[in-house]
């Protein structure tokens, strides 16, 4: 993936869109997938410590937010390299 240029935005801003592949599926995801919906995207990694202590309360969060209407995304840069190793990252959340 080409490294793209950075910038910080101010609180409030709307956010860049971006098209990314969930990969067990290999269907593409944008911003505009969201529109008009509240969205949270966090940004993790499978052997991320801060993400495995607080992995409980994020299912937590997602299970009464999700039924309320927020949709939530989690983007892990990190690359699988089997189907075991993804199925590893996708059951960290």
């Amino acid at each position: 993936m080409p490294k793209e240029s950075t910038r910080a935005l101010r609180l409030g801003s709307p956010a860049p869109d971006f098209s990314l592949p969930e990969p067990m599926t290999s269907k593409w995801f944008s911003l505009t997938n969201f529109a008009g919906k509240p969205l949270l995207v966090i940004f993790i990694t499978h052997d991320c410590v801060t993400v495995s202590l607080i992995r409980e309360e994020l299912v937590r969060f997602a299970l009464e937010y999700q039924g309320k209407g927020l949709e939530i995304v989690a983007i892990n840069p990190n690359e699988a390299s089997s189907a075991d190793e993804m199925t590893a990252i996708r059951n960290c959340l």
